[in-house]
């Protein structure tokens, strides 16, 4: 779901994994359409989501993980983090 009001933008994934990245991305390859300021990342960070071709669509400027400090899931993943340090975007 993407949330549009005037300038903002914000991109809220839910528990999105690979196969729906991928099924958004190709249903919006051509398009500017997933561009957003702010972007949920998908199942709390995890290394089945936030794929590099789905980062570059959206290209965020700012990215939020919902996760709880220590957890057993070790969320989020280093690899997600590594993609994002890549795009320079701002972790909260």
């Amino acid at each position: 779901m993407k949330l549009k009001y005037n300038n903002f933008t914000m991109l809220f994934t839910g528990d999105i994994e690979k196969i729906a990245e991928e099924e958004i991305t190709n249903k919006y390859i051509q398009t500017n359409k997933l561009k957003s300021i702010i972007l949920k990342i998908a199942h709390h960070g995890s290394k089945t989501s936030s794929m590099q071709e789905f980062l570059n669509l959206v290209k965020p400027q700012i990215t939020l993980i919902g996760v709880g400090k220590n957890n057993n899931f070790g969320h989020p993943n280093d690899e997600v983090l590594k993609r994002l340090e890549d795009l320079r975007v701002q972790d909260i």
